[in-house]
């Protein structure tokens, strides 16, 4: 039995490990608002920032490459062996409810991969790319692995070949698609949040090769509702007692299925039901359209941007968190709320039928149905107590399959096959 080496014991030439780290998203914390034709802030931001930093911990040098908005520092030194670098072409301000800005990625390609040419001085051992379903990381990765010299790991967050559907048109799906061949195939090691997405890439490229490895999203399980956040959640919970909470987290984005709020909300009108949905996102607009026209703007609260610290106090309060999503990758949001004890009713697509569906499968239902969407809600306002018992239930197991000892784990072992092609992989 080989055990994975700690990340501070992966040393280049006598050093600590130098990683250089591209993704156009990351959760710049150090702000107070956060301009969502920039940037409308979810998971894949947050996860890459505790990665960044659990590494930095653990005695890895990082050198984070990201888009960012106006109002940040270029370089941002985030704590010892962490350094932000915000990089963007100059660009018009067109607005965009699927890309937010439009060019806003390309910008962002175009100037990390010009950035590359002088951070090659910085030799970085390895290079860590994160792709989000669009085409740009994707073509960055063997770009900038090759301008640099080093090896590339690539982490699918979302992945063309095994499902994900932008709303971007086909021609752009098809070239992402096609990106992400090459990517894949040039990549030192590739990445997976779970093992169903690994699975259909493999079957994709016809290959069953060792660089494949699943290292899910670790998650906060530590951080309990603290009532000291920039909004009173509970206090508002408490301004109409007895009254159901409904809650949403997450962008405010097609692929999130903010379209089947209003109709559930109607649905469930006998409830008295209040939704509380926290985020922000392209088409915030038009959700608040939607609750103004169908006169639901008194049982509806969209609290915008909130530090992701705060989210603990809104799941705190919520009798079930909605995930009428699309497609998810690995669905954070949920487990966030399994975490804090709230029960879950989701779409069982994507990572959700791995990740829900095999802790709580009597939380999920068919995808884009409606109407078992709303029966689950009602069976959980029938026997709250029941479901909050099985979200308590579920807690042990992401605590051990998400939380952030396992990932440093496995991901370390990625590092070092990356860095040493043919040491073959770790058992632990």
């Amino acid at each position: 039995m080989n055990r994975p080496t700690p990340v501070g014991e992966l040393r280049r030439e006598g050093r600590q490990l130098r990683i250089l780290r591209l993704t156009p998203w990351y959760y710049h914390d150090q702000v107070d608002a956060w301009p969502v034709e920039y940037d409308s802030m979810g998971g894949m931001q947050i996860q890459i920032t505790r990665l960044s930093r659990t590494l930095a911990a653990h005695g890895v040098r990082q050198l984070v490459v990201t888009a960012g908005f106006p109002g940040l520092p270029r370089y941002h030194r985030d704590r010892d062996g962490l350094t932000i670098r915000v990089a963007r072409a100059p660009i018009p301000p067109i607005r965009s409810e699927l890309t937010c800005l439009v060019g806003l990625i390309p910008a962002w390609f175009a100037a990390t991969l010009t950035a590359c040419l002088g951070i090659r001085r910085w030799k970085p051992d390895l290079v860590h790319v994160h792709a989000d379903g669009s085409m740009w990381p994707l073509l960055l990765a063997p770009l900038a692995a090759r301008t640099v010299g080093a090896p590339y790991v690539l982490t699918l967050h979302c992945s063309c070949l095994a499902g994900y559907l932008s709303d971007a048109g086909r021609l752009r799906q098809r070239l992402a698609a096609a990106a992400e061949r090459i990517a894949i195939r040039r990549a030192a090691q590739v990445i997976t949040l779970t093992e169903g997405t690994g699975r259909l890439v493999a079957e994709a490229l016809d290959t069953g090769d060792e660089r494949f490895t699943v290292v899910p999203d670790f998650l906060d399980t530590e951080t309990k509702p603290a009532g000291t956040g920039r909004f009173d959640f509970a206090g508002w919970a408490a301004a109409a007692p007895g009254r159901p909470v409904i809650g949403f987290v997450g962008r405010i984005a097609h692929e999130k299925g903010w379209q089947h709020l209003v109709p559930l909300a109607r649905r469930l009108r006998d409830l008295r039901p209040r939704f509380l949905v926290v985020g922000d996102g392209p088409q915030r607009h038009r959700l608040a359209e939607a609750i103004h026209d169908h006169g639901l703007t008194d049982d509806f609260l969209i609290t915008g941007f909130i530090p992701n610290t705060d989210v603990p106090d809104a799941l705190a309060v919520m009798s079930t968190a909605l995930v009428p999503s699309a497609y998810e990758e690995l669905g954070g949001a949920a487990l966030e709320a399994l975490i804090a004890g709230t029960p879950v009713a989701a779409f069982g697509v994507g990572g959700l039928l791995t990740t829900v569906g095999e802790l709580c499968p009597q939380m999920l239902v068919p995808a884009g149905d409606l109407d078992a969407l709303e029966a689950k809600v009602r069976e959980i306002a029938a026997d709250p107590r029941h479901f909050a018992d099985l979200a308590a239930a579920a807690r042990p197991a992401i605590e051990e399959r998400y939380g952030t000892p396992a990932a440093v784990r496995e991901l370390t072992a990625v590092y070092r096959r990356a860095l040493h092609p043919g040491s073959g992989r770790d058992r632990a």
